[in-house]
């Protein structure tokens, strides 16, 4: 995407806006009913868990409407410059704005987008720790959305930061996800996968996880409990909000074999224990912590035969879950009678 400050810059296909995004879903899930209904019972449904405020209903700024586009154009900056300054401490600075433009096109499932403007500002700030860490302002969404993810992103790049850049700065593919991180920090309950059988709990879990989203971010509009960041405490941040880390990792090996092989791998699960149990130590063992480890990106079995290492860790101890979404609905009951 080509970026100008101030300025118009075009991208396609990359970002969607979010009322098409929307649609595409729910004409998805109707699909998928019918596929289901026509099909009979026991077929697994599969759901984005812990969708982030930032990207969908309630979380979208006001904007205006002129000649078939939207424009977000509130100078963030200016109108938050105290909220800004409780969220990101006393020191922190703001970058000069950007502003995107997105033309309105049509989509592969027959809807048509608007176009839309929008501004962002670079943040730079301290944690605790003195370390420095980048967010960015953008005011296509609320406020208290952007909090919700600067919440995420800022757990993500510390785990980065503290963690893997420490254990592995060679022999490991570091992939970065989605959103730009090494690590994926989920905040929040509910949602994964289910089979109809098990709809009645998946409901039950998802009305929970919403509840404590609007309560969380009815929170973030108040100035006596915004989000503050320099103020984290990463030893008791599991204490403080239902979340769970996961770290990937890739072994760079494709050219070894036999021992060479087995010797570089072994070498990385060590370093993979001696990470988690600096993990571990740091939190006070309350985290909940997921590490997968495989070889190329998983086009290569491990020396072992394994396709993936996995370590399963909630409240500090590892266990052993065989089914694909129990990490998940174990992690969401360690909350249950706190957060829902």
């Amino acid at each position: 995407m080509r970026i100008a400050k101030d300025t118009k810059s075009r991208t396609k296909g990359n970002r969607k806006r979010y009322r098409i995004r929307h649609r595409k879903q729910i004409t998805a899930a109707v699909v998928l009913f019918l596929a289901i209904a026509a099909a009979g019972g026991g077929i697994i449904y599969y759901i984005n868990r812990r969708q982030a405020p930032s990207q969908y209903a309630g979380s979208l700024a006001v904007s205006y409407e002129k000649d078939g586009m939207d424009y977000f154009s509130e100078d963030y900056p200016e109108i938050y410059s105290e909220e800004l300054r409780i969220i990101f401490g006393e020191d922190y600075k703001i970058g000069e704005k950007e502003t995107l433009y997105m033309e309105g096109e049509e989509c592969d499932c027959g809807y048509c987008s608007t176009g839309y403007q929008h501004d962002t500002w670079k943040v730079t700030y301290h944690d605790r720790e003195g370390e420095t860490f980048t967010q960015t302002i953008d005011n296509m969404y609320n406020l208290e959305s952007l909090q919700f993810t600067w919440l995420k992103n800022h757990l993500a790049q510390y785990y980065d930061k503290k963690y893997v850049a420490k254990y592995f700065e060679e022999g490991i593919l570091k992939e970065p996800s989605s959103d730009g991180h090494y690590c994926t920090v989920t905040i929040g309950i509910g949602g994964g996968s289910y089979t109809m059988d098990e709809k009645e709990e998946y409901d039950k879990l998802t009305a929970a996880g919403w509840k404590y989203r609007e309560q969380l971010l009815a929170s973030y509009q108040n100035k006596d409990t915004m989000l503050r960041l320099p103020e984290l405490s990463y030893d008791k941040v599991y204490q403080q909000f239902p979340m769970q880390t996961t770290i990937s990792l890739s072994i760079d090996d494709k050219e070894l074999s036999g021992e060479e092989k087995a010797a570089h791998e072994e070498a990385v699960k060590s370093k993979v224990l001696d990470m988690i149990h600096e993990i571990l130590k740091d939190t006070e063992h309350t985290c909940n912590l997921q590490v997968r480890v495989n070889s190329a990106k998983g086009y290569e079995d491990l020396y072992d035969g394994s396709r993936v290492w996995k370590y399963d860790i909630l409240q500090g101890k590892q266990v052993e879950l065989e089914g694909y979404n129990d990490y998940d609905r174990a992690c969401d009951y360690l909350y249950k009678g706190i957060f829902w």
